[in-house]
């Protein structure tokens, strides 16, 4: 029998996991390598699983760890390949469908301070086929960024702007 790939093993360890303590893993590779309790609690609001108990459990297992950052802590995957293999044990639908979970809970838990994570909610949107909106949060950034005085990096978000406008009429 021929020796496992690492992305196989990590699989079968994904496997292995209950089913509710897999779809928490899955849903957090979505956010992304570190993911705020609250916006993974946000987008698992209506799936019925106890997410503490399944962090718990996953920290355990040593498949996430937990950073004492902000009021909450985060949490992130302990190795960047692991979040790799969870995204991709998703269909894309699913992938799509949690970007767009993942922009919506960004937008409630952080309303208020939006513009500091227009960068992320238009990589979620774009991820989740809303093109549009993906543009609208591009072009923000460039807008907050020129209010800073930091040209560059608001030519970077217009350009940026540029690409996913082309990539969503390709």
């Amino acid at each position: 029998q021929a020796p496992m790939s690492v992305q196989e093993l990590l699989m079968s360890r994904i496997d292995k996991l209950d089913s509710d303590v897999k779809r928490v893993l899955q849903c957090a590779s979505v956010i992304g390598e570190t993911f705020p309790p609250k916006v993974l609690r946000e987008v698992m609001t209506d799936m019925g699983i106890d997410l503490e108990l399944a962090l718990k459990r996953l920290t355990g297992v040593q498949m996430i760890v937990r950073r004492p950052i902000g009021e909450e802590g985060e949490y992130a995957f302990s190795h960047s390949l692991l979040r790799e293999v969870a995204y991709g044990s998703l269909l894309r639908k699913h992938q799509k469908d949690l970007h767009l979970k993942v922009a919506h809970g960004i937008e409630k838990v952080c309303e208020g301070r939006l513009s500091s994570f227009s960068r992320v909610l238009a990589h979620h949107y774009q991820c989740a086929g809303r093109v549009s909106q993906a543009m609208k949060c591009l072009l923000e950034d460039a807008e907050r960024l020129l209010d800073c005085g930091e040209e560059g990096r608001a030519r970077e978000a217009v350009v940026d702007t540029l690409g996913v406008a082309l990539a969503g009429a390709g």
